[in-house]
């Protein structure tokens, strides 16, 4: 009895603990502010023109960019950044559009490579893509900033990146495929882009965390068949969303019950077939937040969601609504794992992870090298998801250094390792 005591305290100490941290990023903002004056914020991304799809772009290769132009930073950063517009692939495998963000730093190292970092958004709003967080000015969420600082990171390693809006112009999280075709093609352009001074044999990395560890992992997977000639030669992520039924479960009713929402949600505003086997089990009040969750951010959803049990939302249980036969589809569609990078790649999970169950990253683990992948993994006893963001960013920055700067092959086959910390393991 002592023991479950003990255990129980120690998981409300934790939620609360989580709950700090969410809502002191949520009203506290980002630590580096915009000197742009007050009421400068750059249009919406849904009446800006540049976002806007010309005619015929069809017709262009996935990749090319449709529209460029010069933007103002949020942050000061060691940098010049422009947007780029390019034709991509959705998730219906159709042409679509949507805007990367890329940076040439100051003191980019004369082999130039290139990272594409993906920024966690876990959610649908227009507001919540990078494309508009990173301009000067934007009355957006706080999740954008809140990765700034990885972003300098990788700046200041003197590597040009890319930051795609993966989720495309209609905000589609989490599902499968479209993360990496979006990510792959924002590469793509970024390589066109001359003022980068990149080229086709220019070493490539890819690094994410949760929402944007489920975007590398996709790009990663499907790089071998969906862009075979880019010179990937690393990806490093975290925490990333294996198995999304798992990550539901998990989040419901405890502090990251917001993921539910914004999941769900998105798969009913994207899959018609969704829609119409979720509707009728809908409570008037349910299918009010499944579209009020689609125009806002996840900092916003989080506050309004915090512990709430989704059930409540829906007259069967959630494990029943998880199991309708179209939902349950396109949720195993969108599972990592399945199949095989090229690239190798680098993982971290939290052990403690309340967001991401550390059992079902393990699982993509063992699928991946199953399959042949080289996989160098880490498990973080002490992290959990929030605190990992921060103590897993400088080994995976190490890691990738060596597959972008030096000649240094990547360790062959697949090796696991559970650290105390990755702050005191030996690198």
């Amino acid at each position: 009895m002592e023991v479950e005591m003990s255990s129980k305290a120690q998981r409300r100490v934790r939620w609360f603990g989580v709950a700090a941290v969410a809502v002191m990023v949520t009203f506290a903002g980002p630590v580096i502010v915009s000197s742009s004056p007050a009421g400068a914020a750059p249009p919406l991304p849904q009446v800006d023109e540049f976002y806007q799809p010309p005619a015929g772009f069809e017709a262009a290769a996935p990749g090319a960019i449709l529209r460029s132009r010069p933007i103002e930073l949020v942050a000061p950063l060691p940098a010049q950044a422009w947007q780029l517009l390019y034709r991509t692939t959705d998730v219906f495998d159709r042409p679509d559009v949507t805007v990367t963000t890329v940076f040439l730093p100051n003191n980019v190292r004369p082999d130039r490579p290139l990272v594409s970092q993906q920024m966690f958004e876990d959610a649908s709003g227009p507001l919540c893509v990078p494309s508009y967080g990173l301009q000067a000015g934007a009355k957006s969420s706080t999740e954008t900033t809140g990765q700034i600082t990885d972003l300098q990171t990788i700046l200041q390693n003197g590597w040009v990146v890319s930051v795609p809006d993966f989720g495309g112009r209609f905000g589609h999280f989490p599902v499968a495929q479209e993360p990496g075709y979006m990510t792959l093609d924002g590469i793509r352009a970024a390589l066109q882009f001359a003022p980068l001074g990149l080229g086709s044999e220019s070493r490539i990395g890819l690094y994410g965390y949760s929402g944007g560890g489920f975007a590398t992992g996709w790009a990663a997977e499907l790089q071998p068949s969906y862009a075979p000639e880019l010179n990937i030669t690393g990806a490093a992520y975290g925490g990333p969303g294996a198995d999304i039924n798992a990550a539901l479960f998990t989040t419901n009713g405890g502090p990251f019950s917001a993921i539910v929402g914004s999941g769900l949600s998105s798969y009913y505003a994207t899959y018609p077939e969704v829609k119409a086997a979720m509707g009728p089990h809908l409570t008037p009040e349910g299918a009010a937040v499944m579209d009020q969750i689609q125009t806002q951010c996840l900092s916003v959803t989080l506050v309004q969601q915090f512990m709430s049990d989704w059930k409540r939302y829906f007259d069967i249980p959630l494990d029943q609504v998880l199991a309708l036969p179209p939902l349950a589809e396109v949720i195993d569609k969108a599972r990592l794992g399945t199949h095989a990078p090229a690239a190798p790649l680098y993982v971290m999970q939290a052990v403690q992870d309340e967001v991401i169950p550390v059992g079902s990253t393990d699982r993509m683990v063992e699928d991946l090298c199953a399959r042949g992948a080289r996989v160098t993994y880490i498990r973080d006893q002490l992290a959990e998801h929030l605190s990992m963001i921060l103590s897993g960013a400088p080994a995976a920055f190490s890691w990738l250094a060596e597959r972008l700067n030096t000649d240094t092959p990547a360790p062959a086959g697949c090796s696991t390792t559970t650290v105390l910390s990755q702050l005191i393991a030996p690198k």
